[in-house]
């Protein structure tokens, strides 16, 4: 809750990257709404011209809370219900990730794998991220950094070796890349 509770607020902040993120999220939605699909390039956006943000800027936070949304709309869920939604969602997420990755580092130390937890989910630099700048795909790439690191250093510390973590730094890295490729550039 302390890592999301800007969200329990109405409207939302409009940070530096506003004008780019809710736009090209409100394209998708709208896109699916009438008919065109998911597609990577906006007829919404650049006066009918067209604009490709999906071939050079990761896309899986735009995608998700579009299929939130869509999922949520028979119940009434507005879109920017299902964004904040979605970040609710991504922060807890990222505190499960970085609970079993802290377990595996610390020896099973309860204690301190709960502050590293916390340590990730209050983190200053993806709170900015979500409240100051909007930016919100670097701030979804977060969630993903910890299963990531996990299956590295469960490749690295056994003994025998075993499937799972080579499954977790796969999907760690595909689904870090998908969410903000630069962000993905510095954790590999």
């Amino acid at each position: 809750i302390f890592g999301t509770w800007l969200f329990m607020y109405n409207g939302l902040n409009i940070g530096d990257d506003y004008y780019f993120h809710l736009p090209s999220i409100l394209d998708k939605y709208e896109s699916v709404i009438n008919g065109n699909g998911l597609g990577g390039i906006s007829s919404e956006i650049g006066n009918g011209i067209g604009y490709g943000a999906s071939l050079y800027y990761s896309p899986l936070s735009h995608y998700f809370i579009v299929i939130l949304a869509l999922v949520f709309k028979p119940f009434g869920i507005s879109l920017m219900t299902s964004y904040k939604l979605a970040f609710i969602f991504v922060v807890f997420l990222s505190g499960i990730f970085m609970y079993r990755f802290a377990l595996k580092f610390t020896h099973q130390n309860k204690v301190a794998s709960l502050i590293s937890s916390a340590c990730l989910i209050l983190y200053p630099y993806r709170l900015f991220n979500l409240f100051c700048r909007l930016a919100i795909a670097e701030a979804f790439a977060f969630t993903f950094v910890p299963l990531f690191l996990c299956g590295l250093y469960e490749i690295t510390h056994t003994k025998e070796i075993k499937i799972l973590p080579f499954v977790k730094v796969v999907f760690g890295a595909s689904l870090l890349f998908l969410s903000h490729n630069l962000t993905a550039l510095f954790v590999f």
